[in-house]
């Protein structure tokens, strides 16, 4: 058990973006471990960095299979992308700035506001409409001439 498991209820039922969000779980999972166990700073640092980048190519995916799908959320959802990695780069900053290793602000916004109320608000807010485009697509016949 990690400091916070991937359950069902973060599906978007979208193996890629699932995939995606369990990969930024184990993560922040290894992220906690390290804190946990006084790993040095620059083991912790590699590790937020890790995060920081595997973050920004999920939004950069993400994004783009809502602008494919033409979903009309998709300027405010990239809106909030955007306020999450100035903040995510905000805690990067202070951490290579300070001699604290790790701050317990940064898991609690790690968790509450991207796993929480990100995937399970508006994620889940744009699996649906990709669900029913990818139903419509199936559903399409093609003709050739």
């Amino acid at each position: 058990m990690g400091y916070v498991d991937w359950s069902e209820k973060y599906t978007v039922h979208d193996p890629v973006m699932d995939g995606h969000h369990q990969e930024i779980f184990r993560i922040i999972n290894d992220l906690h471990s390290a804190a946990l166990a006084r790993h040095g700073k620059d083991m912790l640092g590699l590790t937020l960095a890790k995060l920081i980048e595997y973050i920004q190519s999920h939004f950069t995916a993400e994004e783009t299979v809502m602008r494919s799908h033409a979903y009309p959320g998709y300027p405010a959802h990239k809106a909030a992308h955007e306020k999450l990695m100035r903040k995510v780069h905000e805690f990067d900053h202070a951490f290579r700035h300070s001699t604290e290793v790790a701050a317990p602000e940064v898991f609690a916004f790690l968790v509450k506001e991207w796993l929480f109320n990100h995937i399970l608000g508006m994620d889940m807010d744009y699996a649906p409409y990709l669900a029913r485009r990818h139903a419509l697509a199936k559903d399409t016949l093609v003709f050739s001439v």
